[in-house]
C-alpha cells in the first residue's frame, strides 16, 4: 500500500455560449464553434490519412489522443472504423484527460451531432467514474477498446508502453495550455509512435513544430479548418533517442512481441482464470482449448454457489490500489456485457460494513477525500444501511452500489460454453509441459506421456497446482484453505437485497439459498468439509450482526446449513495475482546477477522468456474482480495490443517480479 494520498479528479467546469463547451480552466473552446465534427474530419481524420490507410483491410489500428475532451473525435473515428473496417477488425483508443466531462455534460456537448447518435449512448452507458487512474472499457461488441487515462498527460505518457499508428493531438491551444505541447511531452510522443505511425493537429505554433520535428516527425503544414489559416500533420520518420537514464524501463521487465503466426493457444484450467482467458482469446479469433483434471469446469476454489464483486478501495496511491480498483471497474463494466443471464450474476449493490474501528478510520478517510461520486460510493449510518441492505444492521456501512454477486462456477461454464469452435478436455490431469523449437508449439502431457494438446500458445491458470509444473514450479504461489457455508433461506433473510461484507460476507438468496464464507487457514491441506468451520462462518457473522444472525434462524432456532465447499485460494507474497509471459529463470540470474551487488551496469540486456509460454494464477480472494482484467492483460501481450493497465501495473504482474527481488535479496 502507498504513503502518498490520492488527488481527487478536478471535472471540466464549462461555460456556454451560444451552446458551444467553453474550458473556464483553460479559456479556450472544445472544438471550432462553427461545426465541431467537420473539423475532427479534416483535421484528425483526413490529417492521419485514416480512409486510405482503413480501406487496405486493416486488422487492428491504434490512435492515441491527448485531451479526450467531449469524446467527439473517437466518436468520428468509430464511426469511420464501422464504415471501412471489417466486423472482426479491431480498433485500441488510448487516450488522457486531466479534467474530464461529467457525464450529463458529454450528453449535451454531443447530442446535437446526429451522425454519431446511434454511438453516443453505448459510450455513455459505460462512462466509467471519474477517478484517477486508467479506465479499460469495451464498445460495440468488442469491435472498439477505448483505454481512458483521468491524469496529467505526462504521467500517462510515462507510464504508455504503445506503439500508436495515429495520434490525435488535441489539448487546448498551447499558448493556453503550455504542458500539453511541452517538448518532453512530445518527445514521449515519437517515442511511442509505431514505425509509420503518424500525426494531425489543430495548431501550427513554431514551437509545436519545431518540438515534433525534434521528436523524430516530418512536419507538414496543411489547411486549417474554417478561420485557422494553417493547421500541421505529418509521419515518424525516425524514432527519437532517449534522453534521460530516468526514463529507461528495466530491461527484466521488458516483454517480446508474440512471435505466433497461428492463434492457437491451450489454457491450462478451467476456474476463473482460465475461463476469462479463454473468453478474451476468442473474441480476439483465436483457436482455443481448455484442459482440465476434473470431470466438469469450476470445481476448485473457482466452484462456491456465489462470491462477490468488490474492491477494498483507499485513499492512498499504490500499484496495488490501482491495479484492483481498475480491476473493479472493468469487471462491473464487463459482466453485464458478457453474462446476460440473469442467474449467473446480480448488480444487487455491496456493503462494506465498519465492523471493527480501523474498518471504521479506513472508511471515513476515504469519504473525506471524496475520490468517488455519490452513484459509485455512498457513506451510510446504521439505519439507512439497513433500509437498503432490507435487514436491520447494527454498522455504518459503505454502500458500493454497482457491486453485487456472481456464481462463479456458472460463470466459468458459460463462458466456456458459449463459443461453438472451443475445444475443452475435461478429465485430464496435465503433469508436464516440453516445447517443440523446430515446430514451435508447445505440448501439454498427462501421467502417461499422452499429448493432450499441443499449440504455439500454453497458458497455465491453474492456480496453486501451478508449481506441479517445472516451468513455473519457482513462482512463490501460498495455497490458503477456505470454506464457504450456503445456508437455506428463511421468509425474513428472504428480505436481504445486498451482499453484506464485514471481514466475512453473506449474498442475498441465490436458488433459494445464501452463500456465506469464508474461513481463512494457512498451511492446510485438508480437503474435507469441517463442521467446526461452518461454525466460524456463523459464530463471524452473528458477532458482526446479530439480527441478520437471527433472520436466517427460522423455525429450527438455527440457521440450516445445506452445503459447505472447501476451496484453496492461491496468494502471492505481495497479493497481486502472476499474469504475463514466463521468464527463462537461468538467464535472469545470470544476466541479472549484478543486481545483488546494488551497483547497476549501464547496460542489461532485454528480459527472455519461454517463446510462447504464459501464466495467469494469484488471485486469491478476488478472482471474481480480478480474472477478467487479468485476461485482458494476457490477450493484449499476445495480440501485440496497447496494455489494458499502465507500465507501472504491468511490471507489478510480471511473473519476473518475483525472480528479481531474490537477485536484489542476494538469492
Amino acid at each position: 500500500m502507498g504513503t502518498q494520498k490520492l488527488i481527487p479528479i478536478e471535472t471540466a467546469r464549462l461555460e456556454w455560449r451560444e451552446n458551444n463547451p467553453v474550458s473556464v480552466e483553460y479559456g479556450d473552446i472544445y472544438f471550432s464553434t462553427s461545426n465541431g465534427l467537420a473539423e475532427t474530419e479534416q483535421v484528425f481524420l483526413h490529417g492521419n490519412r485514416l480512409r486510405e490507410r482503413w480501406e487496405s483491410q486493416v486488422s487492428r489500428f491504434v490512435i492515441a489522443e491527448t485531451g479526450f475532451g467531449s469524446g467527439l473525435n473517437f466518436l468520428a473515428a468509430c464511426k469511420l472504423w464501422f464504415e471501412l473496417a471489417g466486423e472482426s477488425a479491431q480498433l485500441h483508443y488510448c487516450a488522457v484527460e486531466k479534467n474530464p466531462l461529467q457525464r450529463s455534460d458529454m450528453q449535451r456537448v454531443l447530442s446535437s451531432y446526429t451522425p454519431l447518435e446511434e454511438l453516443l449512448e453505448p459510450l455513455l452507458d459505460v462512462y466509467p467514474p471519474l477517478v484517477p487512474g486508467m479506465h479499460r472499457i469495451n464498445l460495440f461488441g468488442g469491435r472498439v477498446y477505448l483505454t481512458l487515462a483521468l491524469m496529467d498527460v505526462e504521467e500517462w505518457l510515462a507510464s504508455l508502453d504503445i506503439k500508436a499508428d495515429a495520434w490525435f493531438l488535441d489539448g487546448f491551444a498551447p499558448a493556453r495550455n503550455p504542458a500539453m505541447w511541452s517538448r518532453p511531452v512530445l518527445h514521449q510522443i515519437g517515442m511511442n509512435t509505431a514505425a509509420d505511425g503518424t500525426f494531425a493537429t489543430f495548431t501550427a505554433a513554431g514551437e509545436v513544430r519545431r518540438g515534433l520535428e525534434d521528436a523524430g516527425f516530418e512536419v507538414e503544414k496543411v489547411t486549417g479548418f474554417g478561420g485557422k489559416r494553417e493547421a500541421l500533420r505529418g509521419s515518424l520518420q525516425s524514432p527519437p533517442e532517449i534522453q534521460d537514464a530516468n526514463t529507461i524501463r528495466p530491461p527484466w521487465y521488458l516483454h517480446q512481441r508474440n512471435s505466433a503466426t497461428l492463434k492457437r493457444a491451450t489454457i491450462i484450467g478451467a476456474g476463473l482464470a482460465g475461463a476469462f482467458t479463454a473468453d478474451s482469446l476468442l473474441r480476439r479469433g483465436w483457436q482455443v482449448t481448455v484442459i482440465d483434471r476434473h470431470a466438469q469446469a469450476a470445481r476448485e476454489a473457482s466452484g462456491n454457489r456465489a462470491g462477490v464483486i468488490f474492491s477494498k478501495l483507499s485513499a492512498y496511491d499504490g500499484l496495488d490500489y490501482r491495479f484492483y480498483q481498475q480491476a473493479y471497474l472493468y469487471a462491473v463494466m464487463h459482466f453485464p456485457q458478457i453474462l446476460s443471464d440473469r442467474q449467473i450474476w446480480s448488480r444487487c449493490g455491496m456493503l462494506q460494513l465498519a465492523f471493527d474501528e480501523r474498518e471504521l478510520e479506513r472508511q471515513q478517510s476515504l469519504l473525506e477525500d471524496k475520490l468517488w461520486p455519490e452513484e459509485w460510493l455512498r457513506g451510510l449510518d446504521a439505519e439507512t444501511a439497513g433500509q437498503i441492505a432490507g435487514l436491520p444492521l447494527r454498522h455504518q456501512a459503505l454502500l458500493f452500489p454497482q457491486a453485487g454477486w456472481v456464481a462463479p462456477a456458472e460463470a466459468c461454464r458459460y463462458l466456456i460454453g458459449r463459443y461453438p469452435g472451443i475445444e475443452l478436455v475435461l478429465n485430464s490431469e496435465v503433469v508436464q509441459l516440453d516445447y517443440a523449437a523446430a515446430e514451435g508449439v508447445w505440448r501439454a502431457r498427462d501421467e502417461s506421456g499422452g499429448i493432450l494438446s499441443e499449440s504455439e500458445v500454453m497458458i497455465v491458470t491453474t492456480a496453486g497446482d501451478a508449481l506441479s509444473l517445472d516451468q513455473t514450479r519457482f513462482l512463490p504461489l501460498k495455497r490458503i484453505r477456505g470454506q464457504v457455508s450456503d445456508l437455506q433461506q428463511t421468509a425474513r433473510s428472504g428480505d436481504l437485497n445486498t451482499v453484506l461484507c464485514y471481514g466475512g460476507y453473506l449474498t442475498p438468496s441465490v436458488g433459494w439459498q445464501h452463500s456465506l464464507g469464508a474461513t481463512y487457514d494457512q498451511n492446510e491441506g485438508d480437503r474435507r468439509v469441517s463442521e467446526q468451520d461452518n461454525q466460524r462462518n456463523l459464530q463471524a457473522l452473528a458477532d458482526c450482526e446479530p439480527e441478520v444472525y437471527q433472520a436466517l434462524c427460522g423455525e429450527r432456532g438455527k440457521p440450516e446449513v445445506t452445503n459447505a465447499r472447501v476451496g484453496f485460494r492461491c496468494h502471492t507474497p505481495d497479493y497481486l495475482p502472476v499474469v504475463g509471459p514466463i521468464p527463462d529463470t537461468a538467464f535472469y540470474q545470470k544476466e541479472y546477477a549484478s543486481l545483488s551487488t546494488g551497483q547497476l551496469k549501464r547496460e542489461y540486456p532485454s528480459a527472455r522468456y519461454l517463446d510462447g509460454l504464459y501464466v495467469n494464477v494469484g488471485h486469491g480472494s478476488r478472482g471474481i474482480t480480478s480474472a477478467p482484467l487479468s485476461a485482458e492483460v494476457i490477450a493484449s501481450y499476445l495480440n501485440n495490443e496497447p496494455q489494458p493497465v499502465s507500465e507501472p501495473v504491468r511490471r507489478a504482474l510480471h511473473p519476473g517480479r518475483f525472480i528479481i527481488k531474490q537477485i536484489v535479496k542476494g538469492g
